[in-house]
């Protein structure tokens, strides 16, 4: 199957397991070794979400299960008529994670360019796969309020560039550091900027329990303006900022209506009450238009053949409106 500009002919359960297979061998898989194909956890559902993922994804397979020193578990897939009817195997030769002789070790790895321009929920189980296994999701109470955060470590500089590009596609804003331990070894992180966002993006999508129920436990304890957007109202905080500046209206008055300079700062998504607050207290009409914008999710992608397209860059915040639709960052698919 192959993807052009992100859209697909068929992006359903199985395209959607294979990205989550493509994650979590990326992130804890054994490619080096010949024809075989391990994953390593130390807990049992990141086990049997790679074994679901995999039987969901690929036909005709089967699994062999090891326990290895410190009771970390391996689970080797095969096919049923040996290296032959792999289809896993043929699979991850055709993306080059696998040679006739081995494969990519942790340093060689990277996100085959055909899904960093995968459809959106392809990409999602991606990164899942990713977070499930080398990825952390941190919820820790500090005094009366919560510290969030969620970021990727992997000793693969490719691998880094590439998680920070399906972020970004995601909408998530992110930034990589790096990092050298006391014997030398380099290794990348890539943090997200708005844990809160992350979680509302794989809220119930981590199969790792413990990752899962700090995504709950983040959702929950957040404030109600960004677990909004789950919902059909929700509004990028950046255009919001913007709109406020224009109205020469100094962010820092925006604590003497009630507003909490904090939700604009830690947030990625307004909901519909802020938005009116601001605009009540601004006086801006343009943000009172935005209490009538409503955000709908995309629920089907058709291709509509090649034509010519033309790219335009807008002064200020980079959005504009073409054909009813706001248009935001679409060179990233051009890329």
């Amino acid at each position: 199957m192959e993807y052009l500009n992100g859209a697909s002919t068929d992006s359903g359960e199985v395209e959607r397991a294979r990205g989550r297979v493509l994650g979590q061998l990326i992130g804890d898989g054994g490619l080096t070794t010949g024809s075989h194909i391990y994953l390593f956890s130390k807990t049992t559902d990141l086990i049997d979400s790679h074994i679901a993922a995999v039987s969901a994804g690929f036909d005709n397979m089967n699994f062999r299960h090891y326990t290895g020193t410190r009771d970390v578990l391996r689970v080797r897939s095969c096919g049923e008529r040996g290296n032959a009817g792999n289809n896993l195997l043929r699979w991850l030769r055709d993306l080059g994670l696998k040679s006739a002789t081995g494969g990519a070790n942790s340093h060689q790895k990277y996100i085959p360019e055909r899904y960093k321009s995968a459809p959106v929920d392809v990409l999602r189980a991606l990164v899942a796969g990713l977070w499930d296994t080398d990825g952390t999701v941190g919820a820790v109470p500090k005094g009366k309020s919560w510290s969030f955060n969620s970021s990727y470590r992997t000793v693969s500089l490719q691998l880094a560039q590439d998680v920070e590009f399906v972020l970004r596609r995601l909408g998530l804003t992110c930034h990589r550091t790096r990092n050298v331990d006391s014997s030398g070894n380099v290794s990348y992180i890539v943090n997200v900027s708005d844990a809160v966002a992350f979680a509302a993006q794989f809220d119930r999508l981590l199969h790792h329990t413990r990752k899962a129920e700090r995504i709950a436990i983040i959702l929950g304890t957040a404030p109600s303006v960004t677990r909004a957007r789950g919902g059909g109202s929700h509004f990028p905080i950046p255009v919001l900022k913007a709109a406020v500046k224009e109205a020469q209206f100094p962010l820092r008055w925006l604590g003497k209506v009630g507003i909490e300079r904090t939700i604009l700062n830690t947030n990625a998504y307004a909901g519909r009450d802020v938005l009116s607050r601001v605009a009540k207290a601004t006086g801006s009409e343009r943000i009172a238009t935005f209490t009538n914008v409503r955000w709908v999710r995309v629920t089907a992608q058709e291709q509509a053949g090649a034509t010519p397209s033309y790219h335009i860059t807008v002064d200020g915040i980079h959005s504009f409106i073409a054909n009813d639709l706001v248009v935001k960052s679409s060179v990233l698919v051009s890329k």
